[in-house]
């Protein structure tokens, strides 16, 4: 079975780690762990290359947790079973957000969130 990850923004390294344990357990799967927080200007691609090695941790209001290897079936587990107080904003890589820096995944996925909140 394939590595899965999670990358997270605006968890410091204590709560980083909680998501991790709590996603692992969720699974039955080992899940790496890599920080961008603070890593704005950096694309995303690059804090994945460097990996968990480089990860940095840090509160901010927004939170986001990009799944990284997940299969369908534990995409639908995370979202169904994940608590509601508190959730980040979710997302996947993909081939267009792999090449842009963290500031502006962050701000698309705001953008998205916004629009999704508008039309429920």
């Amino acid at each position: 079975m394939p590595a899965i990850g999670i990358l997270t923004y605006g968890y410091d390294e204590t709560s980083a780690l909680e998501v991790q344990e709590m996603l692992a357990s969720m699974l039955e799967s080992e899940i790496v762990l890599i920080g961008a927080s603070g890593k704005d200007d950096v694309i995303v691609g690059q804090i994945l290359k460097t990996g968990p090695s480089a990860s940095t941790f840090g509160d901010a209001e927004t939170k986001v947790l990009m799944l990284l290897g997940f299969d369908d079936d534990q995409i639908g587990l995370v979202l169904e079973n994940y608590p509601k107080k508190g959730r980040p904003i979710f997302c996947a890589l993909t081939r267009e957000n792999n090449n842009w820096d963290m500031k502006t995944l962050i701000v698309h996925l705001l953008e998205e969130k916004k629009i999704l909140e508008i039309s429920e």
